[in-house]
């Protein structure tokens, strides 16, 4: 409600630190920031090797020590039939490139391509033109698109994309519904991408 977002935005000058998890977010932080010196980090942590690092960064610029991380404390065991897997995001950019990192480094995948259907010369497209995000190839036509879907062995993507897939395709899908495109439709759905439930989520399906 309106009375708990405005003492949330009262508690806000207080914060030690702000915890950004999506570009639209970072306004707002660099504005605390620069009114009230509160440091931020822009992350969204998918796998266990990025909540590691996560929760590392966090405890170092606030100076402290974080209890119960025991369970991020892990060893890579790749599995060669995964690795060798090219794999296709379609998605939001901040969050697939999220996803491209735990794939990398809890899986050891190489081959990632990223896709996003934002449509160009709009807002939410000036949100992505940091250098971070040069890689994610921006594709407006659905021809396009179900090209690049046909030449992946393994896609992730919104389960509306999962439609454009011959009957008889052998490209495994992994669903992870974006709300941006296919609204509330698919929020029943029993997923995950957040640490180690992102992990074991991915993990699930890859294998």
């Amino acid at each position: 409600g309106s009375e708990v977002n405005f003492n949330s935005m009262q508690l806000s000058s207080r914060a030690k630190l702000n915890i950004v998890i999506s570009e639209e977010g970072m306004a707002l932080a660099q504005l605390l920031k620069e009114r009230y010196g509160i440091p931020y980090i822009l992350e969204l942590p998918v796998g266990i090797a990025e909540m590691h690092s996560f929760v590392k960064g966090i405890e170092k610029m606030l100076s402290i020590t974080i209890k119960g991380k025991a369970h991020l404390e892990y060893k890579i065991n790749h599995d060669k039939v995964i690795t060798n897997k090219n794999v296709l995001i379609i998605g939001e950019p901040f969050v697939s490139l999220a996803i491209k990192k735990c794939l990398q480094k809890d899986f050891g995948i190489k081959d990632i391509s990223i896709i996003s259907n934002i449509q160009k010369h709009t807002k939410s497209q000036t949100l992505f033109l940091a250098d971070r995000y040069e890689e994610v190839k921006c594709l407006e036509s659905e021809a396009q698109i179900a090209e690049d879907m046909g030449l992946a062995d393994i896609l992730i993507a919104d389960p509306l994309y999962e439609r454009f897939l011959p009957h008889h395709s052998k490209i495994k899908f992994i669903s992870v519904p974006h709300l941006g495109l296919s609204g509330r439709e698919f929020v029943h759905m029993d997923y995950e991408y957040i640490g180690s439930g992102g992990f074991n989520y991915f993990k699930r399906h890859l294998t």
